[in-house]
C-alpha cells in the first residue's frame, strides 16, 4: 500500500514516517493516513508517536545526526557476565553480531572467542576450562568498544557514494561513504580476517580480493547504483579494466563483479581510511602449542626446494640497473633503448615497495632470473607447464625463450623424454638384391655433447 509513498516505509505492521521540515512530515502523514482509510486499516492510538527528533524503530534509535543502536542493546552486552557454556556464548556473540556496522575491527575482537566455538562442542558444555586470559582480554575490549561507537550517517540514493577498501598480510577492510555538499559521511565499516589459504595470496590478490569483499559485503547499497570503488594499490587500476588479462583467480572475481557499476579509482594508502581497518587484523592471537605433528610438517616443509623471499626481491631490484632505469621511465617518462621492451607495456607497469610490477605479476631483477627458473623446474615439467607455471606469478623480458632454453638444456629431461614421432614411412618398391638401399638416423646431442 504505501510502496509509493515518499517518506515513508513499513516493516509488516511498523510504520515510519519523516520529513526534513515539519511541513513536510504533516504532508506525508496526511496521505499515509488517506491511503490507510482507503484500505480500511485501523491504528492503535497508544502506540502512535507523532513529531518527534528521536525515535526507535528495528531495533535501532534514529535522530537527526544518524544512526545509532539501541542503548538497552548495548547496556545488555556490557553487563553480560562470562559465559561458562556453549549456549550461553553463542547468545553473546549473538548480540554482539547486532552491533557489527558500528565497530570497525570486530572480526578481531570476537576471533579469540570464536576459537571455542570451533571445537564443536554440545550447546550444554561448559567451556570454562578453555576460557583463557586470550578470551578473557577479547571479552573485556568488545565491552571497552561499546563506549567509542558513534552516529552512522544515513544512505541517500543520490549522493555520490564511494566504497574504500583496502588488504592487509591478514584482513581486508571496507568502509562505505557518501559524499554531499557538507562533506563526506560513513554509512558503515566492514572487515574480516583472512583465512589460512588467502593469506598466502600476493598482495595484489588479497588488494583485488578486498575490493570484490568490499563491494559484495555493501550490495544492499550499490546494486544498480554508479559508484567509486577506491584503492590504494596502483595496479588494480589496470588489472579491473577491459583491456586487462590478469590470473585466473583475479579474472574470476572480476567476473562476479559484472553486474555492478563501478570506476576504480587509485588513492595513496596514508590517505585511505580503510587502511588502518585491514591492519586492525594483525595482531590476531594464536596458540603456541607445538604438536609432534607440526614438528614433523616442520621437516618436511623444509626439506622442500628454498624458494626467494620478497625481501630478496626487494633487495636485487634496488641495485639492479634495468629495474632502475624503467623507474626513471616511469616517473619521468624517459625511456632508454635498452628498456624499449618495457614501454610497450608502460601502462601495466608500477612499483610497490621497491618491486616493479606489471599488472599482478612480479618482474623478477636479472640476478634472480636463473634461481626462479631452477625453482619453477622442479619436478622437471615441460616447456609449455613451466611456461604457465611462471606467467601467473612472474615476468621479465623474453621470459618464454629462457624457458624453452632451460628445459632444452637440461641433462635429466634430455634422457628421459619421449622422442620426437618418426615421420611416416614411405612405401619402396623391394629391392632385388642386398645393399641396394641404405638408411641412416642421427640421436643426440646427449650429455657430453654424445651423438648416435
Amino acid at each position: 500500500m504505501l510502496i509509493r509513498c515518499e517518506g515513508a516505509v513499513n516493516f509488516i505492521d511498523d510504520i515510519l514516517i519523516w520529513g526534513s521540515t515539519e511541513e513536510e512530515h504533516d504532508s506525508r502523514l496526511t496521505k499515509v493516513k488517506d491511503i490507510l482509510k482507503e484500505n480500511n486499516v485501523l491504528l492503535n492510538q497508544d502506540k502512535c508517536i507523532y513529531k518527534v527528533e528521536k525515535i526507535n524503530f528495528l531495533g535501532h534509535e534514529l535522530t537527526s545526526k544518524g544512526v545509532k543502536p539501541l542503548p538497552k542493546y548495548i547496556k545488555s552486552i556490557s553487563e553480560f557476565r562470562v559465559p561458562k557454556t556453549i549456549e550461553e556464548l553463542q547468545s553473546f556473540l549473538g548480540l554482539v553480531n547486532y552491533i557489527n556496522k558500528w565497530i570497525p575491527n570486530l572480526a578481531l575482537m570476537t576471533e579469540p572467542i570464536k576459537e571455542i566455538l570451533r571445537r564443536k562442542l554440545g550447546k550444554k558444555a561448559n567451556i570454562e576450562e578453555y576460557w583463557t586470559h586470550k578470551q578473557n582480554k577479547a571479552f573485556t575490549k568488545l565491552k571497552e568498544a561499546l563506549s567509542g561507537i558513534q552516529n552512522l550517517g544515513y544512505y541517500d540514493v543520490n549522493d555520490k557514494t564511494q566504497v574504500i577498501a583496502d588488504a592487509s598480510p591478514v584482513g581486508l577492510g571496507a568502509v562505505l561513504v557518501q559524499i554531499d555538499n557538507n562533506g563526506p559521511r560513513i554509512i558503515a565499516y566492514g572487515n574480516r580476517t583472512l583465512s589460512q589459504c588467502e593469506r598466502k595470496y600476493s598482495q595484489t590478490e588479497k588488494e583485488a580480493l578486498a575490493l570484490v569483499w568490499a563491494i559484495e559485503h555493501f550490495n544492499t547499497f550499490l546494486f544498480g547504483k554508479e559508484f567509486d570503488l577506491i584503492t590504494d594499490h596502483k595496479p588494480l587500476e589496470f588489472i579491473f579494466s577491459p583491456r586487462s588479462k590478469p590470473c585466473a583467480r583475479v579474472e574470476r572475481w572480476v567476473l562476479r563483479l559484472q553486474a555492478y557499476r563501478y570506476n576504480v579509482k587509485y588513492k595513496p594508502g596514508r590517505t585511505n581510511i580503510a587502511d588502518p581497518l585491514s591492519r586492525l587484523c594483525q595482531h590476531s592471537d594464536h596458540s603456541n602449542e607445538i604438536s609432534p605433528e607440526d614438528y614433523i610438517l616442520q621437516i618436511v616443509e623444509l626439506s622442500r626446494p628454498r624458494a626467494i623471499s620478497m625481501q630478496e626481491i626487494i633487495k636485487e631490484s634496488e641495485t639492479d640497473n634495468e629495474i632502475t632505469r624503467v623507474r626513471n621511465g616511469i616517473f619521468n617518462n624517459q625511456w632508454d633503448e635498452s628498456i624499449k621492451c618495457y614501454k610497450t607495456f608502460s601502462e601495466e607497469l608500477c612499483f610497490y615497495e621497491n618491486i616493479l610490477l606489471r599488472g599482478n605479476k612480479i618482474v623478477i631483477p636479472q640476478n634472480l632470473r636463473k634461481q626462479v627458473l631452477h625453482a619453477a623446474h622442479e619436478g622437471h615439467p615441460g616447456i609449455v607447464a613451466m611456461k604457465g607455471r611462471l606467467r601467473s606469478k612472474v615476468w621479465w623480458p623474453r621470459i618464454d625463450k629462457d624457458v624453452e632454453v632451460m628445459v632444452k638444456s637440461c641433462k635429466s629431461c634430455t634422457l628421459v623424454s619421449l622422442p620426437n614421432p618418426p615421420a611416416p614411412m614411405k612405401r619402396r618398391e623391394l629391392p632385388y638384391e642386398p645393399w641396394i638401399d641404405i638408411a641412416i638416423d642421427l640421436l643426440g646431442p646427449l650429455p657430453n655433447n654424445d651423438y648416435i
